[in-house]
C-alpha cells in the first residue's frame, strides 16, 4: 500500500510539473519615456529689443529657470530660507549680461500669457519653481520696479502711425501720432525715432508714454530739411515707417508738393511747346 501511494504521488507531482512547463512568466517592462512641452520664452531687454525663443523643448515640469538657463546666460541669487520645490529662492540678477540696476531701480521680472485673458500676468511663484505646462508663452521683462504694473504687450500686438508736417513753424513741426493695438490697458513706453538715410539707420527722436487706451502723440521740430523716415517702437514692436519731407530750402513746403509743382510746370510746359509746333505747322 505504501509504494502505491508514493507511487501515486509522484504522479501527481510529475502532472504538476509538466502542467506549468509550458507556463512562461513575461515582465513587462517599466516606462522610463520622459515627456516634454514645447513653450515659447521672450527676453524683452525694455529698449525696444525683444529676443524670442520660441518652439523650445523642454522635459514637462521644468522650472522656469531651469529652461531659461537653456536659451541665455543667466545669473541669479539664492535665497535658501524659502522652502519648495526646485529653487524657490532664486531671484534673477541678469540675463545675457544686462544686469539688475538698484540705483535705476531696474530689475528682471517674468510673466505668463494667459490665453484666456489675452493678457500677461505677473506670478506669485519664484522662477525656480514655476513648473512649466504645454504651449506656454513666458516673458521676461527687464523693467523699472515702479512700472511692474505695466506688463508686456500681448502677443500679435500691432503699432500704427501717422505724421502730418505744419508748416506754421520754422523749421516746420511734424505732428505724429500713432495707436496700440489690442488697448494696452495701461501706459505703454513709446519710442520714436527717424532716419534721413532711407531707413538704414535711425535716430531717437523721443521716449513717451502712451495713454491706457493705446493712443499716442508728439509735435516733433525738425532739425532741418529734407526727406525723414519715422517710426514707433513699443516694447520692441516696431510700427512701419512713415515718410515726409521738406524742400531743402522752404521750410514748411512739402518735398511732395515741390515734386508735384515740377511735374506740373513740365507738363503745362510741353503742352505750350506742342502748341506753338502746331500753330506754325498750320501757319505753313
Amino acid at each position: 500500500m505504501k509504494h502505491i501511494i508514493a507511487t501515486l504521488c509522484l504522479l501527481v507531482l510529475a502532472a504538476l510539473v509538466a502542467s506549468t512547463s509550458n507556463v512562461s512568466v513575461v515582465h513587462a517592462p517599466i516606462a522610463q519615456q520622459e515627456t516634454t512641452v514645447t513653450v515659447n520664452i521672450g527676453i524683452n531687454y525694455g529698449q525696444g529689443t525683444i529676443e524670442w525663443h520660441n518652439g523650445t523643448v523642454v522635459p514637462s515640469g521644468e522650472f522656469l529657470l531651469n529652461a531659461t538657463m537653456r536659451v541665455a546666460a543667466v545669473e541669479f541669487t539664492n535665497f535658501p530660507g524659502f522652502v519648495g520645490p526646485g529653487l524657490p529662492g532664486a531671484f534673477v540678477t541678469c540675463i545675457n549680461d544686462v544686469c539688475q540696476n538698484p540705483s535705476a531701480n531696474m530689475y528682471w521680472t517674468f510673466w505668463v500669457y494667459e490665453p484666456q485673458s489675452q493678457q500677461y500676468v505677473m506670478t506669485q511663484i519664484g522662477a525656480g519653481s514655476y513648473a512649466l505646462t504645454f504651449d506656454q508663452t513666458v516673458q521676461w521683462y527687464y523693467q523699472n520696479a515702479g512700472s511692474w504694473t505695466n506688463p508686456p504687450l500681448q502677443p500679435y500686438t500691432t503699432v500704427s502711425l501717422n505724421a502730418r508736417l505744419d508748416p506754421s513753424t520754422d523749421p516746420p513741426t511734424a505732428v505724429i501720432s500713432g495707436s496700440i493695438y489690442p488697448p494696452p490697458g495701461g501706459p505703454v513706453n513709446v519710442t520714436l525715432e527717424y532716419s534721413v538715410d532711407q531707413g538704414a539707420s535711425y535716430q531717437g527722436i523721443a521716449r513717451i508714454t502712451s495713454a491706457a487706451g493705446g493712443t499716442f502723440t508728439y509735435s516733433w521740430r525738425l532739425p532741418g530739411g529734407g526727406m525723414f523716415m519715422v517710426r514707433a517702437d513699443a516694447q520692441g514692436i516696431k510700427s512701419s515707417p512713415v515718410s515726409f519731407g521738406t524742400s531743402g530750402g522752404v521750410p514748411g513746403f512739402p518735398f511732395e508738393s515741390l515734386l508735384a509743382g515740377i511735374a506740373l510746370g513740365l507738363s503745362i510746359g510741353i503742352l505750350r511747346r506742342k502748341r506753338k509746333l502746331g500753330s506754325r505747322h498750320n501757319l505753313h
